[in-house]
This record gives C-alpha cells, sequence and structure tokens, in this order.
C-alpha cells in the first residue's frame, strides 16, 4: 500500500507541472495509459484485497466514448474457524486458504452528458482464480488437519484453479486533469461492481466435523467471485 501510494503521490506532481505547462489539447489522440491500485470487497465469502493493482489500456472512439483493455492482478484469502468440544478444554479449528486473482476485461465508458469529468460503462471479460494453498492451525497452537473440515465425512477444503466470466458495471471520475498540445495526465478514481458465478468450491471444506453436535454443521461452499472495486489510477493520454 506504501507503494502505491508513493506512486500516487509521484503521479500527482507530475500532473500538476504539466498543469503549469500549456493547456488546451485540441488535436491529441485518444491513446492512454493507466496504472492504478485497487483494492477489492469481496462479497463471496473472502476477505478484502488491499494489494490488488490495474493497468489499462484505453482508446477514445469519439468525444463521447472510450473502449479499453484492463488487466487486474491481486489476491484472495479467507478462513473459517469453530470450536471443537469434544476435547478438554475446547479448542478452536481454523482452516486459511490463499491464492491468486488475474483478470482481463474489455472495458467501454461513455461521457455523462453536462457532467464532463464523469462517466459510466460495463465491462467483461475473464478473471481466472489460481489453485488455493491451505493453512490449518488449532487454538492451543498445535497443527490442524484437513480432516477437522470434512476430509473423512464429506468433502475437504479445495480451490482448484478456476477460470470464469466476469461482468461488471462502473462509474469513473477525473480528480486531478492537466495537459499539453499533445499529452494529457490525469488522476481518477474508478469504482465498480462485477459479478462471477462459480461452480460450488468448498474453499473451507463442507461440514465442521470434529464436535459431538449432530448433525455436524454444514459449511457453505464458494459459489461466486462477486466484489467491489475501487481503483485509484494515474494515467497519460497521447
Amino acid at each position: 500500500m506504501r507503494k502505491a501510494t508513493k506512486g500516487l503521490l509521484i503521479a500527482a506532481a507530475f500532473v500538476a507541472v504539466m498543469g503549469s505547462g500549456v493547456a488546451g489539447a485540441a488535436d491529441r489522440a485518444g491513446i492512454g495509459l493507466e496504472w492504478g491500485w485497487a483494492p477489492t470487497i469481496n462479497l463471496n465469502g473472502f476477505d478484502i484485497d488491499f494489494a490488488g493493482s490495474s493497468f489499462a489500456l484505453s482508446w477514445k472512439v469519439t468525444d463521447f466514448f472510450t473502449v479499453g483493455m484492463v488487466s487486474n492482478q491481486g489476491y484472495y484469502s479467507g478462513s473459517h474457524e469453530y470450536n471443537d468440544d469434544t476435547v478438554t478444554p475446547n479448542i478452536k479449528h481454523n482452516v486459511r486458504v490463499d491464492g491468486n486473482v488475474n483478470s482481463s476485461v474489455l472495458r467501454i465508458l461513455a461521457n455523462i452528458p453536462a457532467l464532463a469529468f464523469l462517466q459510466a460503462g460495463m465491462e467483461a471479460g475473464v478473471v481466472q482464480l489460481g489453485a488455493g494453498s491451505f493453512t490449518y492451525v488449532n487454538s492451543d497452537g498445535t497443527a490442524g488437519s484437513a480432516n477437522d473440515f470434512g476430509a473423512v465425512a464429506g468433502i475437504p477444503p479445495t480451490f482448484p484453479n478456476i477460470s470464469a466470466a466476469v461482468i461488471g458495471v462502473l462509474g469513473k471520475i477525473n480528480l486531478v486533469e492537466a495537459e499539453t498540445k499533445t499529452v494529457s495526465a490525469a488522476i481518477s478514481v474508478t469504482g465498480g461492481l462485477r459479478f462471477t458465478s462459480l461452480p460450488d468450491t468448498y474453499a473451507f471444506g463442507s461440514q465442521e466435523t470434529t464436535t459431538t453436535t449432530v448433525p455436524p454443521k454444514k459449511i457453505d461452499p464458494i459459489t461466486n467471485f462477486n466484489n467491489i472495486s475501487l481503483s485509484v489510477s494515474a494515467g497519460l493520454w497521447f
């Protein structure tokens, strides 16, 4: 996060320097490069990802429409914990899963009439979730086991490589802009909601196995990778 913040501050300074130059770029081309820090709020049982990043190559087709290819990189992680009452004193079993996320989407944005600094649009593409790595630990400091999460009596924790379609809606606002005769720069914020359906994936196992509860409590599978993203970007347009 510190590196991302530092990069954006440098970009903001660059924009300010450009702003002190000649304004009014009437004939500049419509090709843009944007680099961003993109934290993600997951709506699917995973934790918030504060380490995401994005890169976009965009083209202003007209004064009102922009299309672009956007690449995002980040992580998914989450955990499940429950109380084991078969031992005295009771302990808690915890499973944690971590993995990488990469996505590539085609983005289409349209200017909002009378609000030149604001755009809205949609995006569609593919998200790739890498195979998860699992960590099992007990609250007393001992190593845990997949057996505590359904390996014996059900489906053990699993998260294989998954590739799925993603579709989303978004809005973009330029906070700071500056331009010369040939180049313009901007600091922008993009907020979006993405939808991705997944096959039932038992990332935390299928049930809380080591307990006196009958029947053992079910652990819900991960069924989607829906999320809200907020990308802060620095861009150059030529």
